[in-house]
């Protein structure tokens, strides 16, 4: 029998198929081996319906193969992944050995080590709750502003998450809201404060809020000194202050000081005599208003010249043998330096000029 008999049919293809099979082993068997590292994808498929994974799951895990560099060439281009299947998992914690067999590598690869070599799981029942939303804020609003009123839409929304969340919470916050520097109403889409695994049912985990500020308004009252409109003439005003009762801006009336309020009556074209006039007022912020003036009116005396000079010479007098020697010598050495001097029986007195209004 020849040889050619033994190998049959296609000898020659048998024959180049086994000189081809013993050189790939002799290139294999003596090539040198090296190791290399390989990020080895996490799978976690049929996860039962209404359960939730409530711990953080690495993505990869990382794996150390060693083997012929050839067939490492190869590896680093395949993308390998260990699948976990969860089927059969109840809620609770479940931990899954990561083992070298359980790596699919090509015939010839080893797997040297793992990391991590363990996986834990953790799972729970997801369950939907309605929750009502609650604003949080942060900061005081400015001096002399409090707030009225927070209004959210919707002030209720469907969640769902881990049943062992759901169970404890009652409400649902929002982000914070800085009021610091708020001074009129305003209205913005805030985000929700979700916990872990809590997501929303439907839509964007946002809501609109609108915050609704209220300037505080005070009553204050001051005492005013009543001025003549545009009359330089000698006169008399009885009262000489007048109270005057204003409401406003709680930050504005804080530091308003008298002197910033004016008040006057009208004398202009008017003749000696005696009047009673109507005492006007000029506030200076619009954001100001006047609730009452008191009194209302002032009695005015309106004097010839000649009278209201000796009015002023009784003054002096008056003045003048009430003051001590300290006072005399300021009042004559101010009146010899203006080259100005009056005298009555006693001496000098004070000059105080024309032109004088008297208030009593």
């Amino acid at each position: 029998m020849k040889w050619q008999d033994v190998l049959g049919k296609d000898w020659v293809l048998k024959l180049l198929s086994l000189v081809f099979a013993i050189v790939l082993w002799f290139l294999v068997v003596g090539e040198e081996n090296a190791e290399m590292a390989l990020d080895v994808a996490l799978e976690l498929v049929n996860l039962p319906p209404e359960t939730i994974i409530i711990n953080d799951i690495p993505a990869e895990i990382k794996v150390r193969v060693s083997g012929p560099r050839s067939l490492l060439q190869g590896l680093s281009r395949q993308r390998i992944s260990r699948v976990i299947d969860l089927s059969e998992a109840k809620p609770g914690r479940i931990l899954i050995q990561i083992t070298p067999e359980s790596i699919r590598v090509p015939r010839g690869v080893r797997v040297v080590k793992i990391t991590p070599s363990e996986i834990e799981i953790v799972l729970d029942r997801l369950v939907h709750k309605t929750l009502k939303i609650k604003v949080r804020t942060s900061g005081q609003l400015p001096y002399g502003f409090r707030l009225e009123k927070i209004v959210v839409n919707p002030d209720k929304i469907e969640v769902e998450g881990p049943k062992s969340t759901l169970e404890k919470l009652k409400v649902l916050e929002t982000q914070a809201v800085d009021l610091s520097d708020m001074t009129t109403n305003f209205q913005r889409q805030v985000r929700l404060k979700l916990p872990p695994y809590v997501s929303v049912v439907k839509g964007d985990p946002m809501v609109t809020v609108t915050v609704i500020v209220q300037e505080i308004k005070e009553i204050k009252i001051f005492k005013v000194p009543v001025r003549l409109g545009g009359d330089n003439r000698p006169v008399v005003l009885k009262p000489s202050l007048v109270s005057i009762k204003v409401v406003g801006p709680l930050w504005l009336l804080k530091n308003l000081e008298p002197k910033e309020i004016r008040a006057w009556v009208e004398t202009k074209n008017l003749k000696p005599g005696t009047y009673w006039r109507e005492v006007k007022i000029a506030l200076p912020d619009k954001r100001l208003r006047l609730l009452s003036v008191k009194p209302s009116r002032v009695k005015v005396y309106l004097q010839k010249a000649q009278e209201s000079q000796n009015i002023l010479h009784l003054i002096k007098k008056t003045v003048w043998k009430g003051a001590d020697h300290g006072q005399k010598a300021l009042w004559h050495r101010r009146d010899s330096g203006a080259g100005q001097r009056t005298s009555d029986d006693s001496g000098d007195s004070p000059q105080t000029g024309t032109g004088h209004r008297l208030l009593f």
